[in-house]
């Protein structure tokens, strides 16, 4: 692997002999082609192997570069792998439209020897930016793409640990640049269900086992009362280990093991299996038709139903309580669907898409068009007014703007921060809107007077959620720096109560009274923390 392509014009092979060699004593490994053979299949598959293994590619911008079939098709193979992409202008061009790819990032200015020497730091900088997530992301394409050119042989799927932290990774940078591909998410997707089927081949191997003894058990209970007690205890105990070995990753087929371990007999370990497996079994429906990652989930008001938004670009309403029955599917978004709500009525259901829009459903009627109102940037979470007549709606590119969505033809009020906002949530006066940004803080607007300046909390890394108490006076916020905390919004200046987990806090809660909070993290937990001012302490219920 490489750490950056360069794709260049032969008529600027002066500057590029230039650059290479000023990246090549910052210790970069760059890949560059400097024959100009004749075009062939095996030179074009070396280009795209190329630019598949290299964590970032520099397009050198030049009239002749953008008239360059060959420039143009590694341009696109780069995008289409949502590579990291680094213009640098060598010449203004003096072309009609340019490419998409090129013309959404920012250039860095190389058209004179001192715009060169005085932005090539820039250029490094660049290079360097997010440096472990992108040698992450091109490490996981290239594992992706030989999974699939080898028919997605399920020899090269992920396993192990290295599975966990690449779900993790994916995770945590779902919003970064470069973004992760659905060619990567599928493949995680695919080892991880191949870890499931593997994991339950083993269990179905010790239950045939466990059939087994139980055979041999009653052969003994023919030959003599005593060997059929024997029998009968050992294979109950063999069934309650057996219920013990699974318990973490399977909590239903231990439950089963369990209870068969009860019936066969009731031994002390067979009724501690029994104990065990019944409070480990917190699951009371399953919702599968989703095809791809999960990212949004919502209740209604009346608690019946329930709100999916996935990576596969759909939005699902299901009653929860008959999950065995079809969803109803609401279809439009044309990317991966990051945020969902439903409306205080529970009529209608919100979603936000990283194809840059917001979209309102009657779900109820899922053939009827939906509102769309139109952002300026990935859609990054989504908040009804407490009279549903308002929606927020925060995006990665900086901005939250609160919707009359009923007449989506009216400007909406818009909210501006300088860093990427991460989610949003209505104060219950409904005049207070609470916004999280990438920029460790939270904020909280009038957003009646947007103008005016914001209450804000500072916390000490990226702020992934936030939540007002019933009351509204306090701002719980999910903190990437494993904290969460609870503020007196008015009166920022230090937090009221603190609650300190292993793992990056992705979403936060209050309880209906106002006395606990909730809080989800990437350590694959739930806590329930009863909190009081002045305290920093642990959660009292681990979920």
């Amino acid at each position: 692997m490489s750490d950056v392509f360069v794709s260049y014009a032969r008529e600027n092979q002066a500057f590029v002999r230039w650059l290479v060699e000023a990246l090549t004593q910052q210790g970069r490994d760059v890949w560059v082609d400097w024959e100009g053979i004749i075009p062939s299949a095996k030179w074009r598959d070396e280009l795209r192997e190329g630019i598949e293994a290299a964590d970032s590619f520099i397009f050198v911008v030049s009239q002749h570069s953008l008239e360059s079939d060959i420039c143009r098709e590694e341009l696109g193979h780069a995008a289409a792998l949502n590579k990291r992409i680094l213009p640098l202008l060598l010449e203004d061009p003096n072309v009609g439209a340019l490419p998409e790819a090129v013309e959404s990032h920012d250039w860095i200015l190389c058209r004179t020897d001192a715009e060169r020497d005085e932005n090539f730091p820039r250029i490094v900088a660049a290079l360097d930016t997010d440096l472990d997530w992108v040698k992450a992301h091109t490490r996981l394409l290239v594992r992706s793409l030989e999974w699939e050119s080898r028919g997605e042989a399920r020899s090269v799927l992920l396993r192990g640990e290295d599975l966990s932290d690449t779900e993790t990774t994916l995770q945590v940078h779902a919003e970064s640049r470069p973004s992760p591909t659905s060619l990567q998410r599928r493949f995680t997707l695919v080892s991880r269900q191949s870890a499931t089927r593997r994991l339950r081949r083993l269990v179905a191997i010790a239950v045939t086992g466990a059939v087994v003894i139980a055979v041999l058990g009653v052969v003994a209970v023919v030959q003599a009362v005593q060997a059929h007690h024997t029998a009968q205890l050992a294979l109950s105990r063999q069934l309650a280990a057996y219920s013990n070995t699974v318990l973490s990753t399977d909590p239903q087929l231990s439950l089963l093991l369990a209870l068969q371990a009860y019936d066969t007999n009731p031994t002390i370990e067979a009724q501690a299996a029994v104990r065990q497996a019944t409070m480990a079994n917190h699951e009371r429906a399953a919702l599968r038709g989703d095809t791809d990652i999960v990212y949004g989930v919502a209740f209604s008001p009346n608690g019946h139903d329930v709100v999916t938004g996935s990576a596969d670009d759909t939005v699902r309403v299901w009653n929860w309580s008959r999950a065995d029955e079809s969803p109803v599917v609401l279809r439009g978004d044309s990317d991966s669907v990051t945020a969902v709500a439903f409306s205080p009525d529970g009529t209608h259901v919100a979603a936000t898409s990283s194809d840059d829009t917001a979209r309102v459903w009657d779900w109820e009627q899922p053939r009827a068009p939906a509102t769309v109102l139109r952002l300026d940037g990935a859609g990054t979470g989504v908040a009804f007014s407490p009279d549903g007549n308002e929606l927020a709606v925060s995006t990665g590119a900086g901005t939250t703007a609160v919707w009359s969505w009923r007449t989506p033809a009216l400007a909406p009020v818009t909210m501006r921060i300088g860093a990427a906002a991460t989610g949003v949530a209505f104060n219950p006066d409904g005049e207070h809107v609470a916004v999280a940004s990438s920029d460790a803080t939270a904020r909280v607007f009038d957003w009646r007077t947007p103008t005016s300046a914001p209450d804000v909390v500072h916390l000490g890394g990226v702020v992934n959620g936030v939540a007002f108490s019933p009351d509204g006076n306090d701002l719980a916020t999910a903190g990437r720096d494993g904290t969460a905390q609870v503020w007196d919004w008015r009166q920022p200046a230090s937090a009221l109560a603190t609650l300190r987990v292993p793992a990056q806090v992705q979403g936060v809660a209050f309880s209906p009274d106002g006395s606990a909070v909730a809080v989800a993290s990437l350590d694959r937990t739930a806590r329930v923390w009863r909190w009081q001012a002045g305290t920093t302490t642990t959660p009292e219920v681990f979920l």
